[in-house]
């Protein structure tokens, strides 16, 4: 069990640190003006980070239930966290 949330832990963060640096290289959210004034004044960009953040937990969680039985768990996990992580990035990068 404590597998299972130690991957929800690794997928959330990393995809809330994609989603920071996404939308900080694309110029689409996180404007020159400040990280933490552009997080705190749009709801928007608030919104994006705490999707982003359920999507890597429920993404890591699930595959690592998901592939319990294979004998490359890890690496598996790792694939198919870093496809869904692509994935989510280029529709969130496309939203704003």
């Amino acid at each position: 069990m404590t597998k299972h949330l130690g991957y929800s832990l690794i997928g959330a963060v990393l995809f809330f640190l994609a989603t920071l640096a996404t939308l900080k290289l694309t110029d689409s959210g996180v404007q020159p003006s400040g990280l933490f004034k552009d997080l705190s004044q749009s709801e928007v960009l608030q919104s994006m980070l705490k999707t982003s953040v359920w999507i890597g937990a429920l993404a890591g969680g699930i595959t690592s239930i998901a592939l319990r039985k294979s004998e490359n768990r890890k690496i598996y996990v790792w694939i198919v966290l870093v496809f869904i992580l692509i994935f989510t990035e280029v529709v969130m990068s496309t939203l704003y």
